[in-house]
């Protein structure tokens, strides 16, 4: 990257960094009723100049999403998969000098013994590191350390977040250690031969980083949280800790095993937009169409879910193959609805969320008729997770609901309940004062095992009860920060706007601050009263409605954590032979296993 370019981007944040939110703006959020939740959320490295790094962080993702992505995927097009995982290896193997020496540095004697016989091996029966015999034939495990890791064994603390240009996330220590790295890297020395073997490495993450950028309200935010916990882990490799319990928190943490059973089925979809009556911006949402007449599925992801996260598109698949047309959309409580959403919408009040989606699928519906031809598009039935099921079976209580059939996957009875539950197990290590750091550093601790060197299929995976509880409840904090962001100060934020005060005033508030002191308020400003809230809040109250309706099907698991047992049991008394229930499986957790796939296509079949 020509210099001045870098200049002229460094030229140009510094023109901005005086982008601030006033203090005016800060003051409309209310005050938690829970300060202590903030302590909970992970705190990653110190930002001090953060407009410059933000700036460079829309600078890469619009080199990535307009060069580099598509370079990629056009690479991976014409190299068969297995020379691109040879290249890997031997690449792996090639940089023994670098992990050799830093085990040492750090005072690891062993890591240094186990580095060096893989490197024996690797070399000669692996045929000079094309294999991975040290692993896969004799279970050798890697020990892989670098040199910004070695400084932090000796004391050395970052201070400073730097979004690199071209290089990405790192901070002053980073920095420092890429460049004792590079003297320990015998690729270094053939500068095309580093360029390559960097470039075909590069290739494994450049998916997620696309699905970072487009999927995520904040992916700069995310980036620098991801890599303070990320570092921190690698350096100091603390002991994971905690027998692993089998209960529905940890089960349902089973759904990162649901992903598409098709490659790229996720990229086949066509991403369009709508402008529904009232809408502040154009809406997207994702469509896989039939090359012929077909009915039409509509999912409705869970509370925060995106159009094209994992969960909404294995929901696709499954509506796909048993022969429909099939659009996702992005949840009411999602970045990318909020954003254009009308002004002042607040969601989670019923009456209100379904005239705004009823809005939208009519958008949709027009304008896929306009596209493909009003006889295409057959019949339209709904198929919902979670909150979309929530949504999914409010609709089917309305008389002479216009769709074909409601298909609830776990589905909640009550939402203020539900949202109660995650504010619950969010503060699930604080019920142990003297145990609350070892209980959230285990979970990402695990959560990173299982991330960078996977594991099979399990429902019963390595947490306790509380780590479970506590990345459950932290997904939806996460969700809930980028719901408000959007909702009430994306007009006010610009490329380089600082951001992290507002976050610290985020980080405390909690699903019932929002419910009770933002939602209720603007609610009530309109008229309507805490006891119609409350009422429309609860599926019971369309109880009549529902069960009047025969094409319904609803699939749930006995220990998801959203439903008490006597409501599983509301659920397969009111809605008799139209329900499918499992006995484990959590929230979700069971969505990669064939039989729950399998009962979802059966509720699709016509």
């Amino acid at each position: 990257m020509p210099m001045r370019w870098i200049i002229g981007v460094a030229v140009l944040s510094l023109s901005l960094a005086c982008g601030t939110l006033d203090q005016a703006k800060l003051d409309q959020l209310p005050e938690p009723s829970r300060p202590g939740d903030a302590e909970l959320m992970v705190q990653p490295i110190g930002d001090p100049i953060e407009p410059i790094n933000r700036t460079l962080h829309a600078f890469n993702s619009a080199l990535f999403e307009g060069f580099a992505y598509p370079m990629v995927k056009g690479y991976q097009k014409a190299t068969p998969d297995g020379l691109r995982h040879r290249a890997r290896l031997f690449y792996n193997n090639l940089i023994y000098p670098l992990r050799f020496a830093n085990n040492l540095l750090q005072g690891n004697v062993a890591g240094a013994g186990r580095e060096t016989k893989r490197f024996l091996i690797n070399s000669t029966l692996g045929i000079g590191g094309l294999g991975d015999p040290a692993t896969h034939t004799f279970n050798i495990k890697p020990s892989p350390e670098d040199f910004d890791q070695t400084l932090g064994v000796w004391g050395w603390q970052p201070k400073m977040y730097l979004y690199l240009p071209v290089f990405g996330a790192g901070s002053e220590r980073h920095v420092v250690g890429r460049v004792g790295d590079a003297f320990l890297d015998p690729a270094t020395l053939i500068p095309p031969a580093k360029a390559g073997l960097t470039a075909n490495e590069y290739t494994y993450q450049a998916k997620a980083f696309h699905n970072l950028l487009t999927r995520e309200h904040d992916s700069y935010e995310l980036t620098r949280l991801y890599y303070t916990i990320l570092r921190d882990l690698q350096t100091h490799n603390r002991p994971i800790a905690g027998q692993p319990e089998a209960t529905g928190q940890v089960q349902t943490l089973s759904v990162v095993f649901a992903v598409p059973e098709a490659a790229g089925f996720d990229e086949r979809a066509a991403i369009r937009e709508v402008s529904p009556e009232g809408f502040r911006r154009p809406l997207k949402y994702s469509a896989w169409i039939q090359p012929r007449p077909a009915p039409l599925a509509i999912v409705l992801p869970g509370l925060g879910g995106h159009r094209l996260n994992n969960l909404s598109v294995v929901f696709a698949e499954q509506a796909w193959n048993q022969g429909y047309s099939v659009v996702t959309l992005s949840s009411t409580f999602n970045w990318e609805f909020m954003r254009s959403a009308p002004a002042g919408f607040f969601p989670g009040h019923t009456p209100r969320d379904l005239t705004l989606l009823t809005q939208v699928i009519k958008a949709v519906q027009g304008d896929l008729a306009k596209q493909h031809g009003a006889n295409h598009v057959q019949d339209t039935s709904l198929i919902g997770m979670s909150m979309g099921a929530w949504y999914t079976l409010n609709l089917a209580a309305r008389d002479n609901s216009p769709f074909k059939k409601h298909i609830a996957v776990n589905p909640p009875i009550d939402l203020i309940q539900g949202l109660q539950t995650l504010d619950t197990l969010y503060r699930a290590p604080a019920t142990d004062a003297n145990a609350t750091a070892t209980i959230t550093r285990g979970a990402m601790a695990k959560t990173l095992a299982i991330a960078s060197q996977g594991t099979a299929p399990t429902m019963q995976l390595p947490f306790t009860d509380q780590e479970a509880s506590y990345l459950i409840g932290l997904n939806f904090r996460l969700t809930l920060r980028q719901m408000i962001v959007a909702g009430m100060f994306e007009e006010s934020l610009g490329i380089s706007t600082r951001r992290h005060r507002l976050y610290e005033r985020l980080n405390a508030l909690s699903f019932a601050d929002y419910f009770q002191k933002i939602l209720t308020p603007n609610l009530e400003a309109q008229g309507v009263t805490a006891g119609q809230i409350r009422q429309a809040a609860d599926l019971r109250g369309v109880e009549a409605g529902l069960v009047a309706n025969q094409d319904v099907h609803v699939i749930l698991s006995r220990n998801d954590f959203l439903l008490k047992p006597d409501q599983v049991d509301w659920f397969t008394t009111r809605l008799s032979n139209r329900h499918t229930v499992f006995d484990s499986g959590g929230h979700m957790g069971n969505l990669w296993q064939p039989d729950f796939k399998q009962a979802i296509r059966n509720a699709l079949k016509r």
